[in-house]
C-alpha cells in the first residue's frame, strides 16, 4: 500500500494515478476456422 498524497473529491473526474495503467492485449487466432463446423453443429442439433 502506498499513501494517497492528494484526495480525489469528485469520483467521476479524471485523476492522474501513476500506480496503474490500462493494459492492451491483442487476441490472435491460433487455428484456421473450418467452414463446415457451424453447419455440422446445426445438423447435429436438429438431427438432419
Amino acid at each position: 500500500m502506498q499513501p494517497i498524497t492528494v484526495r480525489v473529491s469528485s469520483k467521476g473526474a479524471k485523476n492522474s494515478c501513476s500506480s496503474f495503467e490500462p493494459r492492451t492485449t491483442v487476441e490472435r487466432e491460433t487455428t484456421t476456422p473450418r467452414v463446415d463446423d457451424a453447419r455440422k453443429a446445426f445438423d447435429d442439433l436438429f438431427k438432419f
